[in-house]
């Protein structure tokens, strides 16, 4: 009994690695091929060394900078909100480091104190 204990323990384990490995191979392949079959929209500024996504829509009136919160969808969350109001003033909008185009910084990220 205590064999077949081990050997199905064994068994799920080697599943469980093979399932990972599977899958984090998986994201990197699809990585590869998203940077080449995909452009951003918008242009990539040099910020400090590294490369920062900002899109700019419409061009009168006052400027609106839509900012993502702590989701990784970066531009993308304000999307459809910024195309509307970009018919009444120019917006802009940003990928933060690391997040979709934007390359990730040098510098550590800054952890908000509560005091």
């Amino acid at each position: 009994m205590k064999k077949w204990c081990k050997r199905i323990a064994l068994s799920t384990v080697a599943l469980v690695l093979l399932v990972l490995t599977v899958a984090f191979s998986y994201e990197q392949i699809s990585r590869v091929v998203a940077d080449k079959s995909f452009s951003p929209e918008g242009e990539l500024l040099d910020v400090g060394g590294h490369s920062l996504h900002l899109l700019r829509k419409g061009n009168m009136g006052p400027t609106v900078v839509f900012e993502s919160g702590l989701d990784g969808f970066g531009h993308l969350s304000s999307y459809k909100v910024e195309a509307e109001v970009s018919r009444l003033a120019t917006t802009v909008s940003y990928d933060r480091a690391g997040i979709l185009w934007s390359e990730r910084g040098n510098a550590p990220r800054l952890q908000p104190s509560f005091n």
